[in-house]
């Protein structure tokens, strides 16, 4: 989803592209994503960029589908771009088309520590 190199950016939205129209084709109103995980030894807002870039081009593609984006904040463990409410809120609100949705999940229900 943040990759760097742009090929591997282009094949990740390809994929969510595909399941975007499969979601589509399968009656689904909803799909869910993240924000990808960057990398660990470079600058969190090179990575977030990147993540609302690709985020912002898979919300519209959504769009044209009739199909909404939920969004899974991910662990600190697993990324550095959105891990908790408050950066999932601020992605939203900074980057993202109105296709775009929030999305708490069980993980996050079941674990007394996240916020």
């Amino acid at each position: 989803m943040a990759a760097r190199e742009p090929e591997h950016a282009e094949r990740s939205f390809k994929y969510f592209k595909n399941g975007i129209g499969l979601a589509e084709e399968l009656g689904c109103s909803l799909m869910e994503i993240n924000s990808g995980w960057g990398y660990w030894n470079e600058d969190r807002e090179e990575a977030w960029k990147r993540s609302a870039d690709m985020l912002s081009r898979l919300a519209d593609e959504a769009g044209r589908h009739g199909i909404t984006l939920v969004m899974e904040s991910l662990r600190p463990e697993e990324s550095q771009i959105v891990t908790n409410l408050a950066q999932e809120k601020q992605m939203l609100q900074e980057e993202l088309s109105t296709v775009l949705g929030e999305l708490i999940t069980i993980k996050r229900k079941m674990d007394p520590h996240r916020q």
